[in-house]
């Protein structure tokens, strides 16, 4: 399964968005997946999703992804790092208000719709 998978629609996943423009498999806010069947997905990908999860719900989301992992199952989670971002920040190249603007950009997206 592929959380959150924005435009990164994946052969052989269910891809999960939480909007249809994105072309995912199934439209559905990903801290919503009681239609899914406990235990059946052998990997979860969630990229770039988690961050977008209000703070006080990240422990309900990981919770319900858990409850679709079959046993054995993997969950990858990639979210920003903000350690890297404020060393690129730092970087000689990226002081000009042009490029820290593309680095910022990494921190806040492109804040196009609410919870983007």
């Amino acid at each position: 399964m592929n959380l959150g998978c924005g435009y990164d629609v994946r052969p052989g996943y269910l891809n999960v968005d939480l909007h249809e423009r994105h072309g995912p498999d199934l439209v559905a806010n990903v801290l919503s997946l009681g239609m899914l069947p406990s235990g059946k997905f052998a990997e979860i990908v969630a990229q770039d999703v988690l961050e977008h999860v209000e703070r006080q719900q990240v422990h309900v989301a990981l919770t319900a992804w858990a409850r679709l992992l079959a046993p054995e199952g993997v969950i990858q989670v990639r979210v920003p790092s903000l350690e890297l971002m404020f060393r690129m920040l730092a970087q000689p190249q990226n002081r000009p208000a042009d490029e820290a603007a593309k680095v910022i950009h990494l921190m806040y997206g492109t804040q196009a719709y609410t919870g983007d």
